[in-house]
């Protein structure tokens, strides 16, 4: 039985050694804080900030730059049609005035007015620059009134216009 006792003194010193050396340690942890404790508590919070500051500057740039890309692709788009609308328009003036062409160079000066007032309604300068090639004196001067009263009740007429 003398073994156990024995035994239980060398658990006991060693139980007393270890709470020793654990107080040390809660002792040592307790101490105040230095400067290179705050200053690496303060560098890991400045760090994130940092990052998501990045982060979100980087995110707008980005979203700009498409935003950018994306009104350019837009004007593009409307030049594009307005290219197109345009040249649909100049192929009837042509085919109009191909159709009209035979009236153009008649005899009559009937013809000659009536086609060139068709001619005018799709496109007046047009219309006055052939009537200056026709020879009918006045018929350049006529045109252009008649193409002045013909826009004026257009642009009447146009939704979204309001007379002036």
């Amino acid at each position: 039985m003398g073994n156990g006792t024995e035994d239980s003194t060398s658990n006991i010193e060693s139980l007393a050694d270890q709470i020793a050396s654990l107080t040390k340690a809660v002792q040592r942890l307790d101490k105040p804080k230095d400067r290179w404790d705050k200053l690496a508590a303060i560098s890991a919070l400045l760090s994130g900030v940092f990052i998501g500051a990045a982060g979100i500057v980087a995110t707008s740039l980005y979203n700009n730059k498409q935003l950018e890309l994306q009104d350019g692709q837009e004007r593009s788009r409307q030049i594009l049609q307005k290219v197109e609308q345009d040249a649909r328009l100049h192929v009837s003036v042509v085919e109009v005035v191909e159709k009209y062409f035979p009236h153009l160079t008649s005899d009559k000066p009937t013809d000659r007015r009536i086609a060139l007032g068709s001619i005018a309604v799709m496109d007046p300068n047009l219309a006055t620059k052939l009537a200056l090639y026709i020879d009918d004196p006045g018929l350049a001067e006529r045109l252009k009134q008649v193409t002045r009263v013909h826009l004026r009740t257009s642009a009447r007429t146009l939704p979204g216009r309001s007379e002036s």
